[in-house]
């Protein structure tokens, strides 16, 4: 188990040469009653408890097509506003260093 510690710091060693300062530190190794773990977590949902019943929302069509994520949400977690992503394209317009 400890050499998958080494791998995932030996990682984040290559990125943060490449990325500098704007890489966060490596907050996903901890420890649990006196062991060393990794915390893993997702952006698609939101534990049912910590949600408003108004925010929760499709996981859609766009990034689940077959339904396997919504099948492993169970009851337990829903997909809300919050966990929604968006995707932006800058495009130039026809004058010069203009975009929209």
């Amino acid at each position: 188990m400890e050499g998958i510690f080494r791998k995932i710091a030996e990682v984040h060693r290559t990125y943060k040469r490449t990325f500098g300062d704007r890489l966060q530190e490596c907050s996903i190794i901890s420890t649990y009653k006196g062991h060393p773990s990794v915390e893993t977590s997702n952006r698609y949902f939101t534990a049912r408890d910590d949600a408003d019943d108004d925010e929760i929302c499709e996981l859609g069509e766009e990034v689940d097509p077959r339904g396997h994520l919504s099948s492993l949400a169970g009851s337990d977690f829903v997909h809300t506003a919050d966990n929604k992503v968006y995707y932006y394209e800058r495009r130039k317009t026809g004058k010069e260093g203009e975009y929209v």
